[in-house]
């Protein structure tokens, strides 16, 4: 916007074709961002990677007559998203995995799943993973009952390094 300032610095007069001719000071930067029809805006989805820029009343028919354009543009930001969470998840996942060889394990609803193990027979509950170390044995947790009378058992689960580690015997007295 091309302006002039008065002699009292409070008012604009505008030389920019817009259709007010003279503005206050504290109306300027609303004016230009909201109702001036010749200041050039970008497109409403520039973020997205469209390069539109006109004044208000072209970017309306802009957006009116581009609608397939910017549904590409947003399906593709979108795609990218779902790839970055999947990714993301994954490292998460890598990360939150347990390689000091302790369990602790929460269990959520605890009386809940102690009433139904009463109630129903062979009630199983499983552990999440962890390892006795960064490359070393994979173990889970089985708890069968929830009677605390039968013990749990921990079993080796295979995965990608459990042929690189010696199997240790077995001893059952």
């Amino acid at each position: 916007m091309n302006c002039i300032m008065s002699s009292s610095q409070k008012f604009f007069k505008n030389f920019n074709r817009c259709d007010v001719n003279v503005l206050a000071r504290e109306e300027l930067e609303s004016h230009l961002k909201e109702e001036c029809t010749v200041s050039v805006h970008s497109c409403n989805f520039k973020e997205a990677g469209c390069r539109f820029k006109g004044p208000r009343y072209v970017i309306e028919k802009h957006i009116e007559e581009n609608c397939q354009q910017h549904l590409t543009l947003m399906c593709n930001i979108v795609s990218k998203q779902q790839h970055q969470i999947t990714s993301l998840k994954s490292a998460l996942s890598r990360l939150s995995l347990n390689y000091s060889g302790t369990l602790i394990w929460k269990i959520s609803d605890f009386s809940t799943k102690m009433a139904e193990a009463k109630t129903k027979e062979g009630m199983e509950l499983v552990s999440p993973p962890f390892y006795t170390s960064q490359y070393g044995y994979k173990l889970q947790d089985f708890d069968q009952y929830l009677d605390g009378l039968t013990p749990n058992f921990v079993v080796v689960v295979a995965h990608r390094y459990r042929e690189l580690l010696s199997v240790a015997s077995q001893k059952r007295d």
